[in-house]
């Protein structure tokens, strides 16, 4: 009976991760409202990144505050994230830009969450002490002819 209990429990979380439970997909493109640091609100630039959600693996993309970067996450059944690629161009910005870039990196280097809450996608890594939450962002599905 506990062993049921457990997997279960297991299986609601794993559920909730990756969202299949809620009507909100984590698929979409998410613009970052906060980053902290310690608790602590950080600096942020303004960016957008793309999430694609399939199967056991998280596809992210966007901007990191200087330059491009795209990686992909797996969800092992346990429901930890590991970073499986990351790529990222090398270039230089302002010594703002860089800070927030850094820490930015080294949250999706060491990401161990990626979660829905209030409709905010929240993404943590916990070793670093690193938070940040992003708004999704609504495409705009109105055409409007030219005459």
């Amino acid at each position: 009976m506990k062993q049921k209990s457990f997997l279960a429990l297991l299986g609601i979380f794993f559920c909730a991760l990756f969202l299949g439970c809620r009507e909100e997909n984590i698929s979409g493109t998410w613009k970052i409202e906060s980053l902290q640091k310690d608790g602590v609100s950080q600096e942020i630039c303004n960016i957008e990144i793309q999430v694609e959600q399939k199967n056991n693996t998280l596809f992210i993309a966007g901007d990191a505050g200087v330059n491009v970067f795209s990686g992909d996450f797996i969800v092992d059944k346990n429901g930890s994230i590991s970073v499986n690629n990351i790529a990222l161009t090398k270039m230089m910005g302002s010594p703002e830009e860089m800070k927030f870039e850094d820490m930015f990196v080294e949250l999706l280097n060491g990401i161990s969450s990626a979660h829905l809450k209030d409709s905010k996608l929240i993404l943590e890594n916990k070793s670093a002490k690193l938070k940040a939450e992003f708004s999704k962002v609504q495409v705009s599905t109105n055409k409007t002819e030219s005459l």
